[in-house]
């Protein structure tokens, strides 16, 4: 079960000084999407593409438009555009990286997937939750490869980073829940799934609750 696959729309890729124009529409676009309303929000988004008019302004317009697309499960072209997003800035960024390879995990291309988060976690500076984000993604989709030894590894490397946020936690538990009851250690599978459940609880997020619980429950069907 892919726990992290729902993603968040980022906004501040980089600092500049926005357009008018394009401040409006991407807003609306921000608005839509965390209200969920994906199919708004890509249109949105779409208008502040056309509304750019600086490389940060595009950079920012292009990632946020592959997560909508993402959300929409329209997996090629949000790979386009979040391909475009990482040419335009001409920096590395987890948060688009980790997005990309998970529109090309979802087309089937998990060897592009892991080039890609793998390139990104070799990257200076990829510290703290973003880099507790790489390696539970990549640890996730190597567990789905059946590489579980690494899987396991990956993910506790990301458990292990000081400070990270309570999402990334939950992540990571609820991935090592998956990667126990693959290997048929049952305890340990559900000693995890009872930590992310706590933790969701703990955050008031009923949704990643209700995921940890199915998974749990799924670990006692086993």
């Amino acid at each position: 079960m892919r726990t992290f696959a729902a993603l968040t729309i980022y906004v501040s890729l980089a600092s500049a000084s926005y357009g008018a124009d394009w401040a409006v529409t991407h807003d609306q676009g921000r608005k839509a999407f965390i209200e969920h309303d994906y199919g708004a929000a890509a249109d949105w988004l779409r208008q502040s593409w056309a509304a750019a008019r600086t490389d940060a302004e595009r950079t920012v317009s292009a990632n946020d438009l592959g997560a909508a697309l993402h959300e929409l499960g329209r997996e090629r072209e949000a790979k386009q555009w979040l391909e475009r997003s990482l040419a335009i800035a001409k920096f590395p960024n987890a948060v688009t990286s980790e997005m990309l390879a998970s529109a090309d995990r979802n087309l089937g291309d998990y060897q592009a997937a892991e080039r890609l988060l793998r390139a990104a976690l070799a990257e200076p500076g990829g510290e703290g939750d973003n880099r507790a984000r790489l390696l539970n993604t990549l640890g996730d989709m190597l567990r789905e490869r059946g590489r579980l030894s690494e899987s396991r590894q990956l993910i506790g490397e990301a458990l292990r980073i000081p400070g990270i946020s309570w999402r990334r936690e939950f992540d990571g538990h609820a991935a090592l829940g998956d990667v126990e009851r693959n290997t048929r250690a049952w305890q340990a599978s559900q000693d995890h799934w009872n930590v992310a459940a706590a933790i969701a609880r703990q955050h008031q997020a009923p949704v990643l609750e209700a995921q940890a619980l199915r998974g749990l429950g799924e670990t006692w069907l086993d």
